[in-house]
């Protein structure tokens, strides 16, 4: 027969005693003193293992935590890098637009200017060119007056001459 409760142990007990003999009951009850003595053992080897085991899961977990922290720190600092890093690009990419505006801006300042510069210069060559037809006309007149001129000194060196002529002969 199995004893399956305390009351079951009880009743087992009550009746062996009227029947047995006191040293068979008395060896009956060492092996429950060593018995209870070896659970009482086994539950403190069962408490020294749980705790043990709680510690070294409480470790575990304060290492993970660790861990953990330590992940999260580095995360954080990356975070806290790549932001940086984000901020640089930004304006590393507002410089680039910038400087783009400032090219665009002094290639078209460039442009007008050559611009100005062309029809500055295309002004010039006009007013040389109308220079050079004015001077060609000036030497036109020149030489028709030089014409006029070597005609009017050969007229009066022809009258001169005649006029020597004329008072040699009336001489």
């Amino acid at each position: 027969k199995y004893l399956n409760s305390l009351g079951d142990i009880a009743l087992f007990f009550a009746q062996l005693g009227e029947k047995a003999d006191p040293s068979v009951v008395e060896g009956i009850l060492g092996l429950f003193d060593e018995l209870i003595a070896s659970l009482n053992e086994n539950e403190y080897v069962a408490t020294k293992i749980d705790t043990e085991r709680d510690q070294s899961h409480e470790k575990a977990v304060n290492e993970q935590k660790i861990l953990l922290q330590t992940e999260a720190t580095r995360a954080a600092s990356l975070a806290s890098k790549l932001a940086n890093e984000e901020s640089r690009r930004r304006q590393l990419l507002n410089d680039i637009n910038e400087f783009d505006r400032a090219i665009r801006q002094k290639r078209n300042e460039l442009k007008n200017r050559r611009e100005q510069c062309q029809a500055e210069l295309n002004a010039y060559f006009k007013r040389k060119n109308e220079r050079v037809e004015e001077l060609k006309i000036i030497d036109l007149v020149i030489d028709f007056l030089n014409e006029r001129l070597d005609n009017v000194k050969e007229y009066v060196q022809g009258r001169k001459l005649n006029k020597n002529e004329d008072e040699a002969a009336a001489l």
